[in-house]
């Protein structure tokens, strides 16, 4: 039984096949939001992180790399939405 429960975490706390490739492509669609959205004098914080995440993610820690993605993915956002009002 105790071995069933540990291949069970073991299982769950794996990264899902393809998660990789969905971080890189998210990586660029933010990257180029930031291009977009983002003034350039405000820029440099927000692609800092993208690039310790892409790090991150090429070195394999994944759960590493979605953290660093976050404050990017939600600053782009905000950027846009102020932009689109």
């Amino acid at each position: 039984m105790r071995l069933f429960t540990l291949s069970v975490i073991a299982l769950l706390a794996a990264p899902q096949a393809g998660t990789e490739s969905r971080l890189n492509r998210e990586l660029a669609r933010v990257r180029a939001q930031i291009t977009a959205n983002v003034p350039a004098d405000q820029q440099a914080p927000l692609v800092q992180r993208l690039d310790r995440a892409e790090v991150a993610l090429k070195t394999g820690r994944v759960y590493h790399a979605v953290y660093l993605i976050e404050a990017a993915y939600e600053g782009a956002s905000a950027f846009a939405f102020a932009a689109s009002s």
